[in-house]
């Protein structure tokens, strides 16, 4: 075989050889396109499934729950801590505004509904430990105070400790 005919068979196997290569890398890019595309359906899928299942807990009314956790949050829509939390933190920017949010919406629920109620234990009717941290959340979404707000609604008897409030 002369010189010429040598490199004649090695670039025909060359070319064989490149052939195959860009095959086979044209089917490593279709394949990783395809699992980017489950991917970024499952993700969608997911986030779907938790919000289903968090309107569940929300129909419940489980938020009213003075020991509830993200970590019973978790487990009862079977996912884990970690990822709830990155829920949370995308949808309602946190957990506890998560939890400020519903407990305050209960609130204005019975103050708007109540004809007589006592303030100083609303806050454990809507899942709060600390009257402080009832009043700081609800000042902080409704910009006023749950009296204020009572009285905006009905103009019947307000009790605070079973003693009339002078709604200011």
């Amino acid at each position: 075989m002369s010189f010429i005919e040598n490199e004649n068979l090695l670039s025909k196997n060359n070319t064989k050889l490149l052939k195959v290569r860009i095959t086979e890398q044209k089917v490593i890019i279709n394949t990783l396109k395809k699992i980017l595309l489950e991917r970024e359906l499952n993700n969608k899928r997911i986030p779907q499934e938790l919000t289903q299942k968090i309107q569940k807990i929300i129909d419940e009314k489980l938020y009213l729950k003075k020991d509830i956790s993200l970590t019973i949050l978790a487990k009862k829509t079977n996912t884990n801590r970690t990822y709830l939390s990155r829920y949370m933190n995308k949808e309602y920017s946190s957990f506890y505004n998560f939890l400020n949010l519903y407990r305050i919406k209960e609130a204005c629920h019975i103050l708007k509904n109540e004809k007589t109620i006592i303030l100083k234990t609303l806050y454990e009717w809507v899942g709060y430990k600390s009257q402080n941290t009832f009043y700081k959340a609800f000042k902080s979404l409704k910009k006023t105070t749950p009296g204020k707000y009572y009285y905006s609604f009905n103009k019947y008897s307000l009790y605070e400790n079973e003693v009339f409030v002078t709604v200011r």
